[in-house]
């Protein structure tokens, strides 16, 4: 046997062999987009090709990259020299502001499914009931215009929303406590 069948032969038993291995290929992008494949499993040793805009397989360069999944990895040699899976960090900050309007939301939410008002509905409601009593207190002034008699010369102080409400509820409290 020369030596070109010798090497057509070992070319040919050589093509049978990997046609006949079932060998898996790995493949994931970086966070900037570049695809990169292994064969086999993700893990230290592995090699680590990056695929180029025209399709050609290149060695990756050392570094350490960050895939879309979140892991990173090192490259050191062509080879994966160690596999990371990064932690998603937690905000420092605590914003009390917004935590305090989320709470309120949450429980207004609450309350308005079991029929309840919320502080928002009873603010509104007295700030109604202020503008109602004002248009009747004009009514009354208007009435004793009318009759030609003087007007009171006395002026009532008006209470805030708030001190009414408080009021309301400190009443209802009261009320509740003495029907039980």
């Amino acid at each position: 046997m020369n030596l070109k069948k010798a090497f057509a032969a070992f070319s040919e038993a050589l093509k049978d062999d990997e046609a006949g291995t079932d060998q898996s290929f790995g493949e994931a992008v970086l966070a900037d987009g570049t695809i990169i494949k292994w064969s086999g499993e993700l893990v230290e040793g592995v090699a680590v090709m990056k695929v180029s805009d025209a399709g050609e397989e290149l060695s990756l360069e050392d570094g350490t990259f960050v895939l879309e999944d979140g892991r990173s990895i090192e490259v050191r040699g062509g080879l994966v020299a160690a596999l990371v899976a990064i932690e998603e960090e937690m905000e420092n900050e605590f914003d009390s502001e917004a935590f305090k309007a989320e709470i309120s939301a949450m429980i207004d939410e609450k309350l308005a499914a079991l029929g309840f008002a919320t502080t928002e509905s009873v603010e509104t409601m007295g700030a109604k009931l202020a503008e109602q009593v004002q248009v009747m207190a004009e009514q009354v002034l208007e009435a004793f215009d009318k009759q030609g008699q003087p007007k009171p010369t006395k002026e009532v102080k008006s209470e805030s929303v708030d001190d009414r409400t408080a009021k309301a509820i400190k009443m209802a409290t009261l009320l509740k406590k003495s029907n039980n």
